[in-house]
């Protein structure tokens, strides 16, 4: 029988993630024995064989439910006992899942850096502190029992896919910010929501239980979040190993690897959710964007197609056109498909529009625009005060 996975966000921002072990009775909301609280309801959630009950809804086995308090959206999901291979193998390339077995089996321990922390001026007090600890790698300064035990017990990591398999095509998405310039970095981190009570939690939980997978997403997430897409692509790659449907795992690896400039892998990872979505956006998007990285423009051309055919209106895939015209020096065309994107940025969800911000920071493609002064007019009509400003000296 399954758990009940409870994500609760507040205005937009996530501010819990967990699964709940539901036996009999489990309470949500506003009761003093809450598995999960927020404001504004005391949801009873009951099992009765194998569905649960809540608020006159029965859920089976991957089925969901969303719950509007005002500000407060729950998202409640009654999630799927683990299955035999067989029940995918029908969907899933089995050659995708033998590379990540490859990979897992043969990589060595990541040396995971917490980078943001760094970048904010050290360690931002005790929470930051033990982050640093629980996420350093073993050259940190300490011994080989040491370090076994940091692998071991208090971050389990499975290996970053690898070198080897997925050799790097292309520059890797970093800050290239110019003295007296424009602070694109500044802006956009700006906008990452603060996570470390609740990567803390995370890092207890995984401590306690290394095979806990809610766990390993928050981390993850966190990590890429957070500029830190090795440590990203370590556990998601655990995530997708096991559970190799996991569509939204399967994305975020690949927008991890994006990030790294392994486009062969990420076009592995778009096509193998594909295959199961066959209309997925976000895949489609990032399809045609890793293909144009790779100056495959056939493949491009063909994905672009789809795309448009599937959301013409989108802003991903305004965003998507956008970065293709950059690669291909197109700069007129990739202004114009910009502002589209931001112009339907309120049709992003709120990470999305984070990681809209991320690309015009940080990726290679928009390298000439960010020199370009039309861009920062651009930003300032849609943006208004909350466009990037000069970096003051």
């Amino acid at each position: 029988m399954g758990n009940l996975s409870v994500t609760v966000r507040l205005n937009g921002v996530q501010v819990d993630d967990r699964v709940v072990r539901v036996d009999r009775l489990t309470r949500l909301g506003e009761a003093e024995d809450a598995a999960v609280a927020f404001p504004g309801a005391d949801l009873k959630v009951v099992r009765v064989g194998a569905r649960l009950n809540v608020r006159g809804r029965s859920l089976e086995e991957g089925d969901e439910a969303r719950i509007s308090l005002g500000p407060v959206e729950v998202h409640l999901e009654h999630t799927v006992t683990a299955r035999l291979p067989s029940e995918w193998s029908n969907v899933v390339d089995p050659r995708f899942v033998a590379t990540l077995l490859v990979v897992v089996a043969g990589a060595a321990y990541h040396d995971a850096s917490l980078s943001w922390w760094q970048e904010q001026g050290g360690s931002a007090g005790p929470v930051g502190e033990r982050l640093a600890r629980l996420l350093r790698g073993p050259s940190e300064g300490v011994g080989p029992r040491r370090a076994a035990s940091l692998q071991s017990t208090e971050l389990p990591t499975a290996g970053l896919p690898a070198l080897e398999l997925f050799a790097v095509d292309g520059p890797r998405h970093s800050p290239d910010d110019r003295p007296g310039g424009i602070g694109w970095s500044r802006w956009y981190r700006s906008a990452v929501p603060a996570d470390s009570a609740r990567v803390l939690a995370a890092l207890d939980r995984l401590a306690a239980d290394e095979a806990d997978p809610v766990a390993r997403r928050i981390i993850a997430n966190a990590a890429y979040n957070h500029d830190n897409y090795d440590q990203a692509i370590d556990h998601y790659s655990w995530i997708v190993q096991r559970w190799p449907s996991d569509r939204d795992a399967l994305l975020r690896l690949a927008q991890a690897w994006q990030r790294t400039g392994r486009h062969r892998a990420e076009i592995t990872a778009y096509r193998q959710i594909l295959r199961m979505e066959p209309q997925s956006v976000p895949a489609l998007a990032g399809l045609a964007v890793a293909h144009a990285r790779m100056n495959q423009l056939d493949a491009c051309a063909h994905a672009l197609e789809e795309l448009v055919a599937v959301a013409p209106d989108s802003p991903t895939t305004a965003l998507a056109q956008a970065k293709v015209d950059a690669l291909q020096g197109r700069d007129d065309e990739a202004l114009d498909h910009l502002e589209r994107a931001l112009a339907g940025r309120a049709g992003l969800s709120a990470e999305a529009q984070v990681d809209l911000r991320r690309d015009l920071a940080l990726d290679p493609a928009f390298a000439a625009a960010r020199a370009d002064r039309r861009l920062l007019s651009l930003l300032h009509r849609q943006l208004g005060a909350a466009a990037p400003r000069p970096v003051r000296r």
